[in-house]
């Protein structure tokens, strides 16, 4: 059986949105144990092997313009995954990004210990590998990404299709999987500073709602003490003609965190 890191040596520091503390539980690494051991397929099903590397690469948006950027497997979207109700989905997943990161499946039902948020699991570490493994309970055409430091991570690239086919679905001559993004490029063709401000902002807020004041909470009102680094800085940038543009988003409340993004 392939073994399976359980992350019991890695520091990982919380993260904080708002005042939901992102780390998890004590007994995560037995759960996740737990969880990968009862992962079994139903009868005449098989279990799915799928290697997914997370990895900077070069993209081409358009005939000669190259862009640095997040892919799994070294494309974006990432791979399609696919598999049928009762098979039971195994991912390697290995890494190799320079910063921590992880895989949710949004939409399907799996092991909390499985889910892929910060809130279950520490994020892998550069160089890591963490093997997810779950039983596909229903049909549906689903998409994973990672959820640490997402709003950078998904910008940058990181996100695929997932695929379970039930019984009886009707057979067709073709069909095509389309996953759409919309991307921000500065005038070079990288993606825009502005998203990328987040790495630059964790330094000045520890509680990991940096973003929530640069990009989601200016002209709000009360906003602690911990986040007025961070809106002094993306100030700062804007003073200096620099691509840093605040929004407030009309569905974030003045007291939510981290990128209006909910449980996705």
């Amino acid at each position: 059986m392939e073994s399976h890191h359980h992350h019991e040596t890695h520091d990982h520091d919380a993260h904080q949105h708002g005042a939901v503390a992102h780390q998890p539980a004590a007994d995560a690494d037995e759960a996740y144990r737990r969880a990968y051991a009862a992962a079994l397929p139903d009868l005449g099903r098989r279990v799915v092997p799928v290697e997914l590397e997370p990895r900077e690469i070069d993209w081409e948006f358009s005939p000669g313009t190259t862009t640095r950027a997040w892919g799994y497997n070294g494309r974006i979207p990432g791979p399609v995954i696919e598999a049928r109700v009762g098979d039971v989905l195994e991912v390697r997943f290995t890494n190799r990004l320079p910063q921590p990161t992880n895989i949710h499946w949004h939409g399907l039902r799996v092991p909390a210990a499985m889910d892929g948020t910060e809130m279950v699991q520490r994020s892998v570490a550069s160089g890591e590998t963490f093997v997810y493994r779950f039983r596909l309970p229903d049909a549906g055409t689903f998409w994973y990404h990672p959820h640490s430091n997402e709003t950078v991570q998904l910008e940058m690239g990181l996100y695929g299709a997932l695929i379970v086919r039930a019984e009886g679905e009707p057979q067709l001559d073709a069909e095509r999987v389309l996953v759409l993004d919309d991307v921000r490029l500065d005038k070079s063709g990288q993606i825009a500073m502005t998203v990328l401000l987040y790495d630059l902002l964790k330094p000045v807020s520890k509680t990991g709602s940096a973003l929530a004041a640069a990009f989601g909470l200016i002209g709000c009102t009360g906003l602690g003490p911990e986040l007025a680094p961070a809106y002094r800085f993306v100030r700062h940038l804007q003073q200096q003609g620099l691509p840093a543009r605040p929004e407030r988003r009309a569905n974030d409340a003045c007291s939510a965190g981290g990128a209006g993004r909910g449980d996705d």
